[in-house]
């Protein structure tokens, strides 16, 4: 709505201004002119404008819930340890996001947290490359190590963490990371 009014005191504003002529019909300085005085015009109309972005992030942190593989079934850990052959591996997370499940150190299954796939510098997938032991992020070549902290940039953050948990029937359960990171002393993504 504020955008369309906006847009109306514009058009009136430039109508106005230019009376017989068509806006197509208007020099370029002309035009820059008429839409600079209609900017300064709607400012002081006070006509709001849209919401910012910041205003649109939330600072709460998301629900938990019960990861799932590629075909959207809940992951269970003895499943996911035999499949994923001691290599991170991929699946659904938090607000539908995907994160990396990473396998346990010292015999263990899994580790009690896992990484949030998107890089931190533009949000492409970061992929796990076995040769390296790395995640490293295909778009502009960001690097991160194998608990998804920044070792190369553009990214200018470490992947997102996230807690790992098991339920009573052995289903991988994660829940928001609330505490401080272990990796580099910054709050959690989603409080950011």
């Amino acid at each position: 709505m504020a955008m369309r009014a906006r847009g109306l005191a514009l058009l009136a504003f430039v109508t106005m201004v230019c009376r017989p002529c068509f806006v197509s019909e208007l020099p370029r300085r002309s035009l820059a002119a008429a839409a600079a005085a209609g900017s300064v015009a709607l400012a002081l109309l006070k006509v709001p404008g849209p919401a910012p972005a910041s205003a649109l992030v939330t600072k709460k942190p998301p629900k938990p819930v019960v990861a799932q593989d590629k075909s959207f079934q809940p992951v269970e850990v003895a499943s996911w340890a035999q499949a994923s052959k001691g290599q991170p591996d991929l699946v659904l997370g938090l607000r539908g996001d995907p994160y990396f499940l990473l396998p346990g150190k010292d015999g263990g299954a899994l580790r009690n947290f896992a990484l949030r796939a998107e890089c931190t510098h533009l949000g492409c997938l970061a992929n796990w490359n076995r040769v390296v032991n790395k995640f490293v992020c295909p778009c502009h070549g960001s690097e991160y190590d194998d608990q998804g902290k920044v070792l190369k940039g553009p990214a200018p953050q470490s992947l997102a963490l996230a807690h790992v948990e098991l339920t009573e029937t052995q289903k991988v359960r994660l829940v928001a990371w609330t505490e401080e990171d272990f990796r580099d002393g910054s709050e959690p993504w989603w409080a950011a």
